[in-house]
């Protein structure tokens, strides 16, 4: 099972909505998918059209070691996924013994021969969760959004990411950067996109994810883009993106 997380601590990136997306391409292609979300505001669960409250087990038992994490995977067309509440919130606090960055590495060795591919979704953090992530990940994916003020925080994130491949996980790799929230209309996008490009290079992917309507609505349906309007242009990115993905990973 190759494990990505999807991260980037500046909220609004669509990051969320590529978890599910990205994901969701990926089962389309033939692949067994996995997203677990690991954020304490439970996004990717609200979005798949579930109330984090009906769930009596999620993610946040699976790393308390109150239970077994194949327990939590709970299944829906097309892929399964973890889902969160916020419990997540008391993770730091709660889990103070050594070893703690490894909890969700461990848990998910119980299922990685189950699926070709599990997509994370972190919290808008650098904290114990994300962190989690990093050691449990092959790869970190970056979405950042062609608007003002981009890149900031990004070298947070990076210094996070070479802390952990230095400690805890010398496996870990920079999949790439991919751009979202792109409207080739505003120069300001323009030179946004091209600003990312410049600092990132190779890293970037070529596919930009454009600004589409659909991708705003399909979460308030708990719907993926492909469900809820497969022929769009949001659906027609995520399918490039994902595309370009498989080739670099």
């Amino acid at each position: 099972m190759k494990t990505l997380a999807i991260a980037n601590q500046k909220g609004g990136v669509a990051k969320t909505t590529s978890v599910i997306n990205i994901g969701h391409a990926l089962a389309l292609k033939g692949k067994r998918v996995l997203l677990l979300d690991l954020d304490p505001q439970a996004s990717l669960t609200v979005s798949l059209g579930y109330d984090p409250n009906q769930f009596e087990n999620t993610i946040y038992n699976a790393l308390m070691r109150e239970i077994d994490i194949s327990k939590v995977i709970y299944d829906r067309p097309n892929f399964d996924f973890i889902p969160a509440n916020i419990n997540m919130i008391d993770v730091e606090s709660e889990i103070m013994k050594t070893g703690r960055e490894f909890r969700l590495a461990e848990s998910l060795k119980s299922v990685s021969k189950q699926y070709d591919y599990c997509l994370i979704d972190c919290p808008p953090g650098l904290g114990l969760l994300t962190i989690n992530a990093f050691v449990a990940a092959n790869y970190v994916l970056i979405p950042i959004a062609a608007e003002f003020l981009a890149t900031n925080g990004t070298k947070l994130l990076l210094n996070t990411f070479d802390d952990v491949k230095q400690y805890y996980n010398k496996r870990l790799k920079i999949g790439g950067v991919f751009i979202t929230l792109y409207d080739s209309r505003t120069v300001l996008a323009r030179d946004m996109a091209e600003a990312i490009r410049g600092k990132f290079k190779a890293a970037t992917f070529k596919t930009e994810i454009r600004k589409n309507i659909a991708l705003a609505e399909a979460p308030a349906m708990g719907q993926t883009i492909f469900e809820y309007s497969p022929r769009c242009n949001g659906a027609n990115d995520y399918q490039a993106l994902t595309k370009e993905i498989l080739k670099v990973l």
